[in-house]
């Protein structure tokens, strides 16, 4: 193998630099030489190019030989039946002895399937209700209302059997109309602004 040397000159004022061609014929294979009076730093040869080819092989077998391992991560959970309810009010507004109807809604939303039953209780004052189930009261004072599950109020909306509201889940609000009816004929009631609070039941 051939090794090249070349020495660099770092030199002040009144020094000389001469080259090996000064002496010899120059050819490819002859360094130059730099010499000085004062200092000289020699330079170590370059690598070889077979070198750095080597190096990259052995790099290349470390990639190729690498190992890995695999397992598996499990995801899970479970939909239960669930059910949630709120209510917008029946608000009949003034009364003047006229028969009044007005509606509210029961608005319902259970997992997809759930078969559920929404009952409605006779509310507060239901004991003192006279020719319905159900009464709005202020200061002792009853006033008699009911509540129905259809637009024609034939069918009363109660708590439990036929008079209960069923359905099934659909995953998304369902809305049901609570039709609420003022009977005629009241006007033995003090005036007052006379409410109830009826409860709302789902059992799924």
């Amino acid at each position: 193998m051939t090794r090249a040397t070349l020495d660099l000159a770092v030199a002040g004022p009144g020094t000389s630099i001469a080259s090996n061609s000064d002496r010899m014929p120059h050819t490819r294979s002859t360094p130059t030489v730099v010499r000085t009076r004062r200092w000289r730093v020699r330079i170590a040869p370059r690598r070889p190019i077979v070198v750095i080819l080597a190096v990259l092989t052995l790099l290349l077998r470390g990639k190729a030989i690498a190992s890995t391992a695999t397992t598996t991560l499990a995801v899970s959970a479970t939909v239960l039946s669930i059910c949630t309810v709120t209510s917008t009010p029946i608000a009949f507004g003034n009364y003047t002895g006229a028969l009044i109807n007005a509606s509210g809604t029961v608005l319902l939303t259970c997992t997809i399937g759930t078969a559920a039953t929404i009952g409605l209780d006779t509310g507060a004052n239901g004991a003192h209700a006279s020719g319905t189930t159900r009464a709005m009261a202020v200061s002792g004072n009853y006033l008699s209302y009911e509540i129905y599950q259809d637009s024609g109020h034939t069918t009363v909306w109660t708590n439990s059997g036929g008079g209960a509201e069923s359905t099934t889940g659909t995953g998304v609000v369902q809305t049901l109309t609570a039709q609420g009816q003022l009977p005629a004929n009241q006007l033995t009631v003090p005036v007052g602004a006379y409410v109830d609070t009826v409860n709302v039941t789902v059992t799924y």
